[in-house]
């Protein structure tokens, strides 16, 4: 089955009863495919320390691949604002309403797709473990808090010149390394966590 976002021709609007059905038939399917990858599922508890490992590590890399390809079909959703034609008046709403990620995660997605007009290939950068959901979002976090601080907006070069500092940290060094260059007091001390999303 092809899941491929690109060049598809556009679909009309569907109604309702049309999106309803839509939705339940994925559901139908994703159950299907959950019970298939069930029964191909390794016995986990059977493996050695060893394997064990090289399992978890072989999945993170798998982990990634379907992020990146989630991404990348976002990216093309958002291009042709087919959400628009799906019945949701934003891209975020259409993650959370009819791809029912809750709303963090949706956030995550979100941002990343619109980093991707400054990010050249950020979905294989995703993918290679170059930079992170969440790194992208604090340092889209940053560059909002800079412009606010500086009283300017950043270029589409200077936004860039950010995500490649941060290439390949961790979310901890990210957000110290930005902290440090920060001249916002909100990015240095948010009250909370969510003040940098």
């Amino acid at each position: 089955m092809n899941y491929s976002c690109k060049n598809q021709a556009h679909t009309k609007p569907l109604n309702k009863s049309a999106r309803k059905k839509a939705k339940a038939l994925f559901k139908k399917r994703f159950k299907a495919s959950q019970k298939e990858d069930q029964t191909k599922q390794k016995d986990l508890t059977k493996l050695s320390s060893k394997e064990l490992r090289i399992e978890s590590k072989s999945s993170v890399k798998a982990e990634r691949k379907q992020t990146a390809k989630v991404v990348r079909c976002l990216i093309e959703v958002d291009r042709r604002e087919a959400y628009l034609d799906w019945g949701h008046s934003h891209l975020f709403n259409y993650l959370t309403d009819e791809l029912e990620y809750e709303d963090g995660t949706a956030g995550d997605r979100k941002v990343a797709v619109d980093a991707s007009k400054v990010v050249e290939d950020i979905d294989k950068k995703i993918e290679s473990g170059e930079l992170g959901l969440r790194t992208v979002r604090i340092a889209t976090s940053f560059t909002k808090h800079e412009e606010k601080a500086q009283g300017r907006s950043f270029s589409p070069a200077e936004k860039k010149a950010v995500f490649d500092s941060i290439s390949n940290l961790s979310i901890k060094k990210t957000e110290r390394k930005l902290a440090e260059q920060s001249t916002s007091d909100a990015f240095k001390r948010p009250k909370k966590e969510i003040n940098r999303a």
